[in-house]
């Protein structure tokens, strides 16, 4: 199919053979002085073509948005332009035109600064003849950006020109073509002056002088910053020549007097520290400000500039993240054996952590403490300035290790109540430590290939550079009307105050099956509409918990939703209601979707009617009793988990595997985008702090299995580490692209399965080791992309990261053993608080499925769901014709097809139902395509504020709830909270019922 962006850039005139003269340099209508203001002319330069931007599959962009022009939003930037005020409408937002250019062209050098930059004027569109004149610059590392030049002499002119020949037609690539993991290859980009990315320099709402600066030791004015002294070059720096506003803060002249004191006085911690991040206190220096990500996403959330001197890992921070962790950790482990139980996302601990710094800044005192000579002599200082974003980005680093409990905490408890098998608290603490740390180690390896390359984007982490932004970056008197902030309190106070209708006075908003209320006894209808036990096929819900409980709809692209989206409709609304109405394999006999394994009697499995005393199987009672079955969405569950394990294998073999060879072998795969450059201030972690870390996982791994005598062999463990680590590439860009973190526990499971064979405690371990490794890698490797965002030093990120997974293991086991001490009954049915430890439960149930009956009595030769087993072969070769394809087609729509993505982002069905991916879908639709489409303006300012806004209001709330409303113990009941009860959904009954003598065959393999 044609791209509506090319065909509208090839219905535009071109310049046939004539020569395009510029201005002379000498000519003063043309030199200009610089100014971080942004140019104005009087004439509108000719329109460009409309960018590709096929990268999120939103088409054609919209024409520029405008707001009116205020008098009151005078910029001192922008006093050279004032006889050019008078227009009568200001750009919001620049529309995003060319943000790169392809890499087909020489290197160049910077011959004359920014005089011949200010030569040439931004016409919109580069001419292609060659006599044209065009200006690159060059970095410090002796990257050049632009194109190279040919002298005057060598042309014949008064004006340098291009450096190809005159006939050879130029081709521009305005943005990203298309998703980076489709066609194999990344386009190489360089940064174009002339055609800058939509959020650039001064248009940047992410960029503030005072929130990427510190006030300087030389210049104690207040609004100024001078950094001549640090950057050596005699000029102002950018921050000087913009300004600091300093109302961001609100601190007052005391706390800026104290800042300055701090500063003149004491050094910042990080600094002090040998051989971590001293050589981040030498400015660098740094591109013009106009340049920018070419990816609208991160330059719409992501500042382009920063300062290395700005204190990152601080006392302040450190003590801060530290005690943020322990609360956080303390609590959701409690909440982690309840149901239901609220969580503390990490969007919360960021925003309670704005407050608590700002607090600690105006309340520490401004002392500094100096280590004896003999240790060094080094200084720590408690106050060294002004709480500022890159201290607020290590405490979200901090705290979001604690925000999810470790998954061995199952494991544990699974092996201590109903196998019997107490290993006790320093098998615990290394167990936990082991599979923690072991993922840090691994994050450390793949840094090269998703955090460094600026194609990797990670959109769900741009919710939370928006949010730092947005709380420090942003003054009240942003560009065209409400600043993000004030709109981010007003969205957060309204999601709380909503949530008290879907999460406690009207919860039939939340579980809106309005077609099971209309017909509460139609079987069918309440198997297709319902909620609870149905496949969700009524779409709405108004509770923003269910809409975005697989992920927030406002983070990932919409092409990578529209994958999700086929793969749910295709497999869970099309083929399930198939292979249910026609019985396959029994599944008539069991609710059409639930996550508990079911028995020949349409009932749930009792695993204690075959267990032996001592946690065996007992194969005669198994014979007797009856086989497993799954009901409809599980078999199709357990087939697309099949297929996963080998699609993403033969996916980032074909369209990743060249880069990533390149990138083993230290080859550039694609041109370093302005926040890898800025990167280059700081020190990179050694590759051999990682080798370390790794290696003495291993050995706390091995100590913890041999010491305790799990009965865990040392090479059942290499190869389940093994396992996590052929993965972690895959899944990582599965992450880093859709938001979606891709689930392989059917081969943690599958694998042990066949080689401990009635062992379930040890296929346990060999589950925990793998699954629990690769999430934690991926949360790591996720933090590490939220530092580089955030120019938070590399040395810096690893310690904090370190030491708070290291605090956060002895927390979780502290307090799940005080729990299990001291709390009776729990994890019971009938438990007063509810800690009933149903996920433990869960996690029980699937060891006893696939330790104890086993996979081959499930899948293997003679198994009811064998032919299950070919989904292995059909995933690893899925993607091999579609990538054929798109080479012989690259602009066909099959581009954007990603089996991977379609494949991972539908295995939380169950216990997640339609009306999860419905709603989720439906929102997706509105802000990733159609306001982002339409309304670019408004979504590039407001759309990740809006999620983080929703998720911190609502999340907020049901905390409150369970605190105060619930945990206490009242309720509301009225048909608003009991309709959704009344209905064959709520009940689970199934399309047909089992007779006395049961379903299925009569024998089955024992």
């Amino acid at each position: 199919m044609s791209n509506p962006a090319q065909d509208e850039a090839a219905s535009l005139p071109r310049p046939s053979g004539t020569a395009v003269s510029l201005p002379s340099p000498t000519d003063p209508a043309a030199v200009r002085p610089s100014s971080s203001g942004r140019p104005r002319t009087s004439a509108r330069p000719p329109r460009t073509a409309r960018p590709d931007t096929s990268a999120s599959a939103i088409g054609e962009l919209p024409d520029r948005q405008f707001f009116p022009d205020r008098e009151d939003d005078f910029d001192e930037d922008d006093e050279d332009y004032t006889d050019e005020e008078e227009e009568e409408d200001v750009f919001a937002f620049q529309r995003p035109q060319t943000g790169a250019v392809t890499g087909m062209m020489s290197p160049g050098t910077l011959s004359s600064g920014a005089s011949d930059m200010a030569s040439a004027p931004n016409t919109g569109a580069l001419p292609t003849t060659g006599d044209t004149a065009y200006t690159g610059y060059t970095t410090r590392s002796g990257m050049t950006f632009g194109m190279s030049r040919k002298s005057s002499a060598a042309t014949g002119t008064g004006t340098d020109a291009l450096d190809v020949p005159a006939s050879a037609p130029m081709t521009f690539t305005p943005s990203p073509t298309g998703p980076v993991d489709v066609g194999g290859q990344i386009t190489e980009r360089v940064y174009d002056p002339a055609h800058p990315t939509p959020f650039s320099g001064r248009n940047n709402l992410n960029n503030s002088a005072f929130a990427f600066s510190v006030p300087s030791r030389r210049n104690s004015r207040r609004g100024s910053h001078d950094t001549t002294a640090s950057t050596g070059t005699g000029q102002p720096s950018r921050q000087q020549s913009r300004g600091m506003t300093g109302g961001t803060l609100g601190t007052g002249r005391s706390v800026f007097r104290r800042a300055r004191q701090a500063l003149t006085t004491a050094s910042t911690w990080v600094s002090t520290v040998p051989s971590v991040d001293s050589a981040a206190s030498e400015m660098v220096d740094t591109p013009v400000e106009d340049e920018d990500s070419p990816w609208a996403e991160v330059s719409a959330s992501v500042s382009n500039i920063d300062d290395p001197e700005m204190p990152a890992l601080t006392a302040r921070a450190f003590v801060l993240g530290l005690f943020l962790c322990c609360v956080v950790t303390a609590c959701n482990t409690f909440f982690y054996f309840r149901n239901p139980a609220p969580n503390i996302p990490v969007l919360v601990v960021q925003v309670i952590a704005y407050p608590l710094g700002r607090f600690l800044a105006w309340a520490l005192p401004l002392r500094t403490f100096y280590l004896p000579s003999r240790l060094g002599g080094y200084s720590i200082s408690l106050n060294p300035c002004p709480f500022n974003i890159k201290e607020h980005t290590i405490i979200v680093m901090m705290a979001n290790v604690s925000t999810t409990p470790a998954y061995a905490l199952y494991a544990i408890v699974s092996s201590e109540l109903w196998y019997g098998k107490t290993f006790g608290v320093g098998f615990n603490i290394l167990f936990i430590l082991a599979t923690q740390l072991t993922g840090l180690s691994m994050a450390g390896a793949i840094r090269r290939f998703v955090v460094w390359p600026a194609s990797i984007i990670w959109p769900g982490l741009l919710v939370i550079t928006t949010n730092l932004n947005t709380l420090h970056a942003e003054s009240d008197t942003s560009q065209g009307g409400m600043s993000r902030l004030r709109y981010f309190l007003f969205v957060a106070a309204g999601a709380f105050m909503w949530y008290f209708l879907p999460g406690f006075l009207f919860t039939a908003l939340s579980y809106f099956s309005y077609a099971c209320w209309m017909a509460p006894e139609n079987t069918i209808v309440n198997q297709l509409f319902g909620v609870s036990t149905g496949l969700g096929m009524g779409v709405l819900s108004f509770d923003w918990a269910q809409i975005s409980w697989i992920g927030s709809p406002l983070t990932a692209p919409w092409w990578a939703e529209a994958n999700v989206g086929i793969g749910f409709v295709l497999f869970y609304w099309i083929i399930v209601p198939i292979m249910y109405y026609t019985n396959t394999w029994w599944s008539a006999y069991l609710p059409i979707s639930v996550a508990q394994i079911g028995d020949r009697f349409s009932s749930q499995y009792n695993v204690t009617y075959i267990l032996n005393d001592d946690a065996t199987l007992n194969t005669t009672a198994y014979a007797e009793y009856s086989p497993i079955y799954l009901s409809a969405t599980f078999t199709m569950t357990y087939m697309i988990a099949f297929a996963l394990t080998t699609a993403l294998i033969t996916h980032t073999v074909l369209h990743h595997g060249k880069r990533m060879y390149n990138a083993v072998v230290r080859v550039h795969t694609e041109k370093e985008d302005i926040h890898m450059r800025l990167m280059r201030a700081y020190p990179e972690v050694p590759d051999w702090w990682y080798i370390v870390l790794f290696g003495a996982c291993v050995l706390l791994g091995i100590i913890a299995i041999e010491v305790f005598h799990t009965g865990m062999p040392v090479w059942g463990l290499l190869l389940s580490i093994a396992i996590a680590a052929v993965y972690i590439v895959p899944a990582a860009f599965v992450y880093a692209m859709a938001v979606l973190l891709p689930n392989i526990n059917i081969m943690a499971e599958l694998i042990p399965g066949y080689i401990f064979v009635g062992k379930p405690i040890q296929g346990m371990i060999f589950k925990v080791f793998t699954v629990q490794t690769l999430s934690e890698a991926l949360t790591f490797v996720a933090d590490m992309k939220l530092g580089h965002y955030m120019k938070v030093p590399p040395r810096s990120m690893f310690i904090v990261q370190f030491v708070a997974c290291f605090v956060a293991c002895f927390v979780q086991v502290g307090v799940k053993t005080w729990m299990f001490e001291s709390v009776p009954d729990i994890c019971s049915t009938h438990q007063k608080q509810l800690l009933t430890c149903t996920n433990a439960q869960t996690f029980f149930t699937s060891s006893v499925v696939w330790g104890l009956v086993g996979p081959g009595r499930l899948f293997g030769k003679g198994g009811i769901y064998h032919p299950e087993i070919w989904m292995l072969l059909a995933g690893a070769l899925a993607p091999i014709p579609l990538f054929f394809y798109v080479r012989r087609w690259p602009n066909s729509r099959l581009r954007f097809l990603n089996f991977p993505i379609m494949f991972a982002g539908v295995l939380s069905i169950p216990p997640a139902t339609g009306i999860n991916y419905a709603s989720w879908l439906t929102v997706g639709f509105i802000f990733q395509w159609v306001l982002r489409r339409y309304k670019f303006a408004w979504w590039s300012k407001y759309n990740y504020v809006t999620s983080a806004a929703l998720d911190v209001g609502t999340y907020s709330c049901a905390i409150f709830i369970f605190l105060v409303i619930s945990l206490p113990g009242a309720s509301v009941s009225w048909w608003g909270t009991t309709v959704m009860e009344k209905t064959l959904d709520w009940d689970g009954i199934p399309y047909k019922l089992a007779g006395p003598e049961g379903f299925g065959p009569t024998t089955w393999k024992v």
